[in-house]
């Protein structure tokens, strides 16, 4: 591992507001699992194939397994977001340029946190539409959790490569 500057970055407001949203879509999850959970049939799409078809089935209480894994998911990402120098970074991390590489890592730790409990949120949501037959994602599902994050991934590192010197 290649020993980075360990300098103190401040969370920005923007850092701060995509956190805090990213766990109020997390409580969001929840509260929407305990209100339909009691309106499903006894068994619900547990997963969807790359056309967004449901191709395996579980009991209605699955609603509630996004939502638990996102819990630790977000700890993780929250936590590891507040440690920018044990991040891998293409390029050499100088005590120049720590501070706004790794203003810029927290960043992008931050709005993927809410990007990935958002997508969490999607499937949840397509769990119950398609256990209603009413699902109507499809590809579309499989586009977004694909490109969305290489998308999100790749805008920061082009910011990065600018921000190096």
């Amino acid at each position: 591992m290649k020993k980075q500057p360990d300098i103190e970055v401040p969370a920005s407001v923007l850092e701060k507001f995509l956190h805090i949203t990213a766990f109020a879509v997390i409580i969001g999850m929840f509260v929407y699992a305990a209100v339909m959970v009691g309106r499903l049939p006894d068994e619900i799409p547990i997963h969807f194939n790359a056309a967004g078809e449901a191709d395996n089935w579980g009991g209605k209480g699955a609603i509630f397994m996004l939502p638990l894994i996102s819990l630790p998911m977000s700890l993780i990402l929250f936590f590891l977001g507040r440690a920018p120098h044990i991040h891998n970074y293409p390029f050499k991390v100088t005590e120049e340029n720590a501070s706004k590489l790794y203003r810029e890592s927290r960043l992008m730790m931050a709005a993927m946190h809410l990007m990935v409990t958002g997508i969490f949120a999607l499937i949840t949501w397509q769990m119950v539409e398609s256990a209603q037959g009413n699902a109507w994602l499809g590809l579309w599902l499989t586009v977004i959790i694909t490109a969305a994050p290489l998308a999100l991934i790749g805008y920061f590192l082009i910011r990065m490569f600018r921000l190096k010197n």
